[in-house]
């Protein structure tokens, strides 16, 4: 018969599974502590680099801007005739010639008509106002002002008897221009 040892234990030994396993998971973890060491020193050295740059990028900045503020002095004039050149150029743009219109206007005109007011704006409505010595030449000055390829919707406003040292008839007419024949 087999001799039966009561005292001899019947348990397993663990603690050196126990310990192999601890020493893996301090490894481990030992590992994730430098790399994240080695990370948070990596970030740290570009923000620095990055700041540098930063500094240098302000400092070169400022040194553009301290020379442009030492040139103001010489761009002054330069801004200043720039812009009469540019004011030239918007006054040559809405600029409006009035020479052609009154050739135009002398052209289709009835030799005896004077006229006492002439009065005009940019979009090229004219109003006339004169002086004929009767209906038949009011008459003769609507028609050459009418028959003119210059001028547009002429229409009569009002015509009476002149009161002044003159006689005749005194007229108001009205009247558009082409603009091309105001601007060049």
């Amino acid at each position: 018969m087999q001799e039966i040892n009561l005292l001899k234990s019947q348990l397993k030994d663990t603690t050196h599974l126990w310990q192999t396993r601890a020493r893996i998971m301090t490894m481990a973890l030992t590992f994730l502590l430098i790399l994240e060491l080695g990370g948070s020193g990596i970030l740290y050295v570009l923000s620095k680099s990055t700041q540098s740059k930063i500094t240098a990028g302000l400092a070169d900045n400022q040194q553009t801007q301290n020379r442009i503020n030492e040139q103001e002095s010489q761009l002054t004039p330069a801004k200043a005739f720039q812009a009469q050149t540019q004011n030239l150029g918007n006054l040559l743009g809405l600029h409006i010639y009035w020479s052609n219109f009154f050739e135009e206007l002398s052209a289709r005109t009835f030799n005896k008509a004077s006229f006492q007011n002439i009065s005009a704006d940019q979009s090229g409505s004219i109003h006339l106002e004169g002086l004929v010595k009767n209906y038949s030449e009011l008459g003769k000055l609507l028609l050459g002002l009418s028959t003119s390829s210059q001028f547009e919707e002429v229409k009569l406003l009002s015509s009476s008897p002149s009161t002044g040292e003159i006689s005749g008839l005194s007229f108001s007419i009205d009247l558009k221009v082409k603009k091309a024949l105001l601007y060049k």
